[in-house]
């Protein structure tokens, strides 16, 4: 089976391939660590038990409380009732070294600067300490980021501790319960925001002028032959997608359909569906779009392409034996995107296949036009 990866995730290291072709081997920068801890490029589904909440389930399976909340479309106050399925998709992280900023790192995996900061609670001048871990949002997630204007980014101070059943979330709930065992996970949650010191009366000072509101700092031009630089358009310019060409998407190949959306065994999900083709058959844009990553940086899905569509939505195009378009490219619906392969966890040439509106995963089958 394939990428059954949110590819929410969903998402970014978007140090993706600017050419067309054959996506290079991913040489992972120094520092990166793999997030696939259940050895597997799938997502893992799990039953709420009865004392669970998103502080307890984010530590036992190492994925940012965050991700938790936005693939399973839970919303404040943030509660988990027993007996609900969440899907957990595995996370990335790098660890900081000596002297690196959170510019340079965006810069490394292509991430937008503010919503990796976003996505560590970090707030300017975003100091880093050697050893502290940062959780690298991946393509699937930058690619259904919304206008920052058009909703308030979820603040992991209230999502750290959900109560395990109906009620509401307190400030008090941000700690885990005293006595509480550290867990045998290396992830550690960023920590809250600490609070104002107390103030200290002292000879009245002049006001300083309200600071700026927080902007990404300049990204530097990308140095000849620098594989992980950033690429030529960041994240946050992509150019807006064209209006959709119709209400439903058109296949992308056509193909006996072999594995389905949904439960994929072993407690592991599929995100989308499983085409079988020929290799080198030609794969198609599923609707008019932006190309929001184009690389082989996630494993399990080898050479991967994400479109960007009109109103919130996005596919995604695994497998590929070569990659026809770069991102940031413009592509109409029906237009060859890639070619057919075997790259990633497969072993016979296939394209991976999803249709997802905003972080959530939809069964690709029910968005089609008719075969």
């Amino acid at each position: 089976m394939s990428i059954k990866k949110p590819l929410i995730v969903a998402c970014l290291i978007l140090s993706a391939p600017l050419i067309s072709g054959c996506a290079p081997e991913f040489n992972p920068p120094p520092g990166y660590v793999g997030g696939f801890l259940w050895g597997s490029d799938k997502s893992r589904t799990i039953v709420v038990q009865p004392g669970d909440t998103l502080y307890t389930v984010s530590r036992r399976y190492d994925v940012p409380t965050k991700a938790i909340a936005a693939r399973n479309d839970i919303r404040p106050p943030f509660v988990l009732t027993v007996g609900q399925t969440l899907i957990l998709d595995p996370a990335r992280r790098h660890t900081v070294t000596a002297g690196q900023s959170l510019n340079a790192i965006a810069k490394i995996y292509d991430v937008d600067l503010a919503l990796l900061a976003s996505a560590n609670d970090l707030r300017q001048p975003y100091a880093l300490k050697p050893g502290q871990v940062i959780w690298i949002p991946d393509p699937f997630t930058q690619a259904a980021q919304p206008t920052r204007n058009e909703r308030p980014d979820i603040d992991v101070a209230e999502t750290a501790v959900a109560p395990p059943r109906r009620s509401v979330i307190t400030s008090e709930s941000l700690a885990p319960p005293p006595g509480t065992p550290a867990p045998s996970s290396t992830f550690v949650p960023p920590p809250a925001p600490m609070p104002p010191p107390a103030p200290i009366a002292t000879a009245p000072k002049p006001v300083a002028p309200p600071a700026p509101s927080p902007v990404a700092p300049p990204l530097e031009e990308p140095k000849p032959g620098a594989e992980t630089q950033v690429a030529a358009i960041p994240p946050s310019q992509l150019p807006d997608p064209a209006p959709r060409a119709a209400s439903r998407f058109a296949w992308p190949i056509a193909g006996k359909v072999i594995a389905n959306f949904g439960p994929a065994g072993g407690g592991l999900h599929n995100d989308g569906i499983n085409i079988a083709a020929a290799a080198g058959s030609e794969v198609r844009a599923a609707d008019n779009g932006v190309v929001a990553y184009a690389g082989n940086e996630l494993r399990g899905f080898g050479n991967l392409l994400l479109i960007k569509h009109a109103d919130g939505w996005t596919t995604a195009y695994a497998h590929n034996d070569k990659l026809l378009v770069k991102r940031g490219d413009a592509v109409t619906q029906g237009q060859v995107i890639a070619t057919v392969g075997r790259t990633g966890n497969v072993d016979t040439p296939q394209l991976h296949f999803e249709v997802r509106k905003g972080t959530q995963a939809m069964n690709p089958t029910e968005f089609l036009t008719a075969r």
